[in-house]
């Protein structure tokens, strides 16, 4: 019974962590940094702010918290891009920038979140901190896929640092456009400047 009871209270526990938490995207996606209070994350998940200060101590280690979580949802799906097994460097690539093009459509609030962090100088400190490795991870990924690319291929006088450089600024002048100007963001067309540009640097390999 007391077992039971103890589950029950941890089921409970867990749900009002995930519903202050589901409430502190929406703020910050809406209000920013600084403007995202505890008592504003509290009435917006319809608890009180005592519950939200018992469970995350401080505003900082709740932003910490949706940062690491919201960091990880992005990981998951670009390991999956750019490690899938048995696949040519050149697929796992273009996965990989399918995916990254594809987030901010299913992934809105993610990416405002994000630039909600860049936007203000105590959150660009705290994203550099949580989220700066993750960001390392994705360029050396770009760079260790190109690099593959030009061994596989024998492609000569191909710069790989510059290549994989290029293809990571390309991702974030898409995510501007897409948070910023929802109106004018084209996935195909995106999609299709990728290949233009890998096709012009690697033409021996299959860009579709």
């Amino acid at each position: 019974m007391a077992t039971s009871r103890s589950k029950r209270a941890q089921e409970r526990s867990d749900a009002s962590k995930r519903l202050i938490i589901d409430a502190a995207v929406d703020v910050i996606a809406q209000n920013g940094i600084g403007k995202s209070t505890l008592k504003i994350i509290a009435e917006r998940a319809g608890v009180s702010s005592a519950l939200v200060v018992f469970h995350f101590k401080s505003k900082d280690n709740l932003m910490r918290i949706v940062l690491n979580e919201l960091n990880a949802i992005f990981a998951a799906g670009w390991k999956q891009s750019t490690e899938s097994e048995g696949s040519p460097a050149s697929k796992r690539l273009l996965d990989a920038i399918t995916f990254d093009l594809e987030f901010p459509k299913h992934h809105p609030k993610c990416l405002a979140v994000w630039y909600a962090f860049w936007g203000e100088a105590k959150g660009g400190l705290l994203y550099k901190g949580i989220g700066g490795a993750g960001d390392d991870r994705c360029r050396k990924d770009i760079q260790r896929l190109v690099t593959e690319i030009v061994d596989d291929g024998n492609y000569e006088n191909i710069d790989c640092r510059l290549v994989a450089e290029t293809i990571y600024v390309m991702s974030f002048g898409y995510w501007h456009v897409a948070h910023n100007e929802a109106d004018r963001c084209d996935f195909e067309f995106a999609r299709q400047t990728y290949l233009d540009y890998l096709s012009s640097r690697f033409p021996n390999e299959v860009w579709s």
